[in-house]
């Protein structure tokens, strides 16, 4: 029986599980297809699952796992991986998106290439990721952070904070509006 984890997903002989459960070093797996709320009878709902022990970040499938309901999906796991190393991409490099998907579906086999996203869903995947690792866009201008090496010329004068405190100093109002204080400061400079 084939068994192995990609991405906090277990494959099972083609067949993709999702972790449901864990205690301790006991992981309950359930199929993907598993539907938690009532639906219509033409959804496919499989009841599969399969139980792991973990040690020393190994997967040890206990017994068997029940039967599914459906056949299983061989290229799934290469789907799965494929988009995966789109984001890890997207959060690692600042290549552009085109890119980034030549790279990555030139190492897929060709009988798997139709299983894939389509061109527009890989580019939210990469725009999604990198909106993801974006830090935490600024509400009051004490929440920009400059760092030090920024904030002087290359003769070691403060500029830019220098010119940010006079104007907050001059209108207090501008401090709950960052935008109008970046376009103040631009007219003003």
């Amino acid at each position: 029986m084939e068994c192995y984890l990609l991405n906090n997903k277990l494959i099972i002989n083609g067949y993709v599980m999702v972790r449901n459960k864990v205690r301790e070093n006991r992981y309950n797996w359930e199929c993907e297809k598993r539907i938690h709320r009532k639906t219509l009878e033409t959804h496919e709902n499989c009841n599969a699952r399969a139980t792991t022990d973990c040690v020393n970040g190994v997967h040890t499938l206990r017994g068997t796992p029940t039967d599914h309901n459906h056949a299983p999906e061989v290229h799934r796991a290469t789907v799965i991986d494929f988009r995966s190393d789109i984001k890890k991409r997207a959060h690692y490099t600042r290549d552009k998106p085109s890119q980034i998907l030549q790279e990555v579906v030139s190492n897929i086999p060709l009988n798997i290439q139709p299983y894939l996203p389509g061109p527009e869903a890989e580019r939210k995947i990469i725009k999604r990721r990198r909106r993801k690792s974006l830090p935490a866009e600024p509400t009051t201008l004490e929440d920009i952070n400059i760092p030090e090496s920024l904030r002087n010329t290359f003769a070691g004068e403060l500029f830019l904070l220098r010119q940010i405190e006079l104007i907050l100093s001059s209108e207090p109002r501008l401090r709950q509006h960052p935008k109008y204080a970046a376009r103040l400061l631009v007219r003003n400079g």
